[in-house]
């Protein structure tokens, strides 16, 4: 009786691990998504600076703060980024910064799935679908960051 149980069991623990795992390979996260893709943010760098995803293919982005600067990730085209900019910019009480850097409110195209603000030492996770080809731009908005460059492209195909 008691191999019973111990072989039950066995097949018990099997059958949950076997589960637990994805068998392409990917990382199941947040939201189902199909790949989880570690971003490193410091010095007003982001690495990797290219990601290449499939049409259809939803990524789990891991943004991870190794600097010494609070970083923000936007994702957007390029009209978007530009529009975020000048919002961040303004830094009043219609859309710039707030203290901490993050924007003060979202327009109609932003949502807060969209954007993630990383403090030094902190990461953050960003999940989303990427349903038509082209390229999304990962931007840092935060006080000289974009324009010094700080960006990285999510090429879809």
């Amino acid at each position: 009786m008691a191999i019973k149980h111990a072989r039950a069991a066995l097949v018990g623990v099997l059958a949950l691990s076997v589960a637990g795992c994805a068998t392409d390979g990917s990382d199941r996260t947040e939201r189902g998504a199909t790949r989880t893709v570690e971003v490193v943010m410091r010095d007003n760098t982001f690495r990797p600076d290219r990601i290449d995803v499939r049409r259809g293919e939803e990524v789990t982005f891991r943004f991870v703060n190794t600097g010494r600067l609070v970083h923000e990730a936007f994702l957007g085209d390029s009209q978007a980024q530009e529009q975020h900019a000048a919002e961040m910019a303004e830094g009043d009480d219609h859309g710039g910064a707030s203290p901490d850097g993050h924007a003060g409110h979202l327009t109609g195209q932003e949502t807060e799935q969209e954007m993630v603000t990383v403090r030094p030492g902190e990461e953050a996770t960003l999940s989303r679908r990427f349903d038509e080809a082209g390229t999304v731009i990962i931007g840092c908005h935060q006080p000289g960051h974009w324009e010094a460059g700080m960006r990285a492209t999510v090429e879809v195909s």
